[in-house]
Parts: structure tokens; sequence; C-alpha cells
């Protein structure tokens, strides 16, 4: 069984489950259309059907997601949502996508604000479907629209569910916790199966890294200095 040594002290795991006080929808997309989004490009208002994505790809909740070029990944444009005013600390959204980082200028999620972004977020693990999520606090009590921004012609975004929260949406993969130690410890596997682990500070991507883990006693011990992250939520 694989083993992972924090070495800091772990709140709580929080799933997404909120109360209607701390739920502030932006979209679900369960209709058949998109409506009040401005769309630009290749892009219609149509609602991607989950059933047509492969049985692997788990996770979006209801029927309907945006893809921004599954099925035709050369497809590039924008759809923006209408406007809404910042009431939570954080924009949660479930995400996967084919983009790598080296392209996330091109392919990524974006939150406007006064017509300039503000935040962004590339999606990243295709086909995993996980919790993404992008930090607001600072912003709270301004107007902003939130924006699927796709103008690759190789990379593509699925999308679903994005909402305004108190509560940080994490998948069953993550926790978090309060930093009070330098040092996080990753047992290590030659040949194993690669993990990716990705630092969120307070939100937001800070970090990211592939560490190879497998059963038994592992190969070697890596350590990841945690120096910068001190008194952060991750």
């Amino acid at each position: 069984m694989k083993k992972l040594f924090l070495l800091f002290l772990i709140v709580p795991l929080i799933l997404v489950s909120c109360s209607s006080s701390d739920f502030g929808l932006i979209a679900d997309f369960e209709s058949e259309t998109i409506s009040g989004w401005e769309i630009t490009g290749d892009f219609s208002n149509k609602i991607f059907n989950k059933s047509l994505l492969p049985h692997y790809v788990k996770g979006f909740l209801g029927k309907g997601l945006i893809d921004t070029g599954f099925e035709k990944p050369e497809k590039k444009g924008t759809l923006v949502s209408p406007e809404f005013t910042i009431t939570k600390k954080y924009i949660n959204f479930l995400v996967t996508g084919n983009n790598t980082y080296n392209a996330e200028r091109d392919c990524n999620v974006r939150l406007i604000i006064d017509g300039k972004v503000a935040k962004y977020a590339p999606p990243t693990r295709y086909p995993v479907v996980e919790w993404g999520a992008m930090e607001v606090s600072e912003f709270i009590g301004k107007k902003g629209r939130f924006e699927i921004y796709d103008m690759s012609k190789k990379y593509f975004i699925l999308i679903d569910q994005i909402y305004q929260s108190d509560t940080l949406a994490l998948g069953v993969d993550r926790m978090a916790s309060i930093v009070d130690k330098k040092y996080l410890i990753f047992p290590v596997t030659k040949g194993g199966n690669q993990n990716r682990f990705r630092l969120r500070k307070n939100g937001d991507l800070d970090e990211q890294f592939v560490i190879e883990m497998g059963d038994g006693e592992p190969d070697y011990w890596a350590f990841k200095d945690l120096s910068n992250f001190q008194g952060k939520e991750i």
C-alpha cells in the first residue's frame, strides 16, 4: 500500500457538499443550449452530452458539459458567461483536458474583471476529471465573468459545474492542509506508477510534479521543501 508522509497538520477532507447559503451557481450546463453566454470562433451554443465521452472519462455531474474540442481539437474560440457579482472566496469547477503547462496561454479558463484577465487555470490530466478552483476573495464585491478560452489547434477543455463557494472543492484524491513544517516526504519506487501531485496555495495552482510510487517498501525517499508555503493552506 502506498504511503505518503505529511509533516504538517492535516485538516479534514472537504467534499463538494454545500449548503444553499454557501453555493452560488454560475453554470451547470443542464439545458440543451447555452443561454446568455457570449460565444466566438468555432464554438456553438450547443451543450455537449457526456454520454458521448469514452467510458473511462468519469466524474462529470448531470448530463451536459462544455467541450472545446474533444471531438475536433482544431476548433478555436471563447465562451464568456454573463456578468455576476463575486460573493464567495472560491470559484470551483469540474474540469479535464489534454492541455500541457507550456501551452496554458492558449487553452485555459479565466476570470475576467473590468475586461482584463484577473485569474486563470489550465486543465490537465485527461482523462481524469477533477475539481479545479480559483481563489477570488480579493475580488469579493466586484463584477466578473467566467471565460472558457481555447485558441489552440490541438488541445481541448471539458468543463462542468461552475459555481462560487466559501468552501474549496476537493476530489477524493486531495486533501487540504495548513503547512507548519518544512518538508513534504514522498516514498519513491523506481518504475512504479506515475502519480502527479499539484500544490495549490489558497486554491491557486502553484507547483506540480510527478512521483513514481508503488506498493511495498520504497527504493528511496524524496523531499519537497515547503518553506514558501508556511502558514498557507495547500
